[in-house]
């Protein structure tokens, strides 16, 4: 997930769509007021940053005037839950919305790329499976219920 105040848009990651292609060019033009949430593995270019505090909370290591956006943290160990901060990967953007104001969203260009749903179900049936010993059938696994869900609320507000 990134927000770029400067560049005004907003880029909401849905899974298995290249999202983490996109964030890494994103995340080096996004600038440096940018919400750029951290990807794991890390990536080469990709540059994690203000994804900890919330717009507009005093930096607790800024002392008593706090900044904004100053606070940079490194993306988290690999076994560390991104979803405690503020903002993490694969956010809902009604989260989003949320968290930065209305006003502020409002005024971003918003986007995200979903993929054709056949391509992205092959995707997910390998990304799921890859571990197993033996996988099961495509459409036995496929008509499995919750095998297959929808991203769509991930990136609308009220449908």
């Amino acid at each position: 997930m990134i927000v770029s105040f400067e560049h005004r848009f907003g880029f909401i990651k849905v899974q298995k769509t290249a999202g983490t292609s996109i964030e890494v060019f994103l995340s080096q033009v996004a600038g440096d007021d940018a919400i750029v949430t951290p990807i794991n593995p890390p990536e080469p270019g990709h540059v994690a940053r203000n994804f900890a505090t919330l717009p507009g909370a005093a930096d607790p290591n800024a002392g008593e005037s706090g900044s904004r956006w100053k606070r940079k943290r490194k993306a988290p160990e690999p076994s560390t839950p991104s979803r405690k901060d503020p903002f993490y990967n694969h956010m809902p953007a009604a989260l989003v919305r949320e968290r930065i104001g209305a006003d502020r969203w409002n005024g971003l260009y918003r986007f995200c790329f979903e993929r054709n749903p056949w391509d992205k179900a092959v995707s997910f049936y390998f990304w799921r499976t890859r571990r197993l010993d033996v996988a099961p059938p495509f459409e036995e696994w496929a008509t499995t219920p919750g095998s297959l869900v929808s991203e769509r609320p991930l990136y609308t507000i009220d449908g």
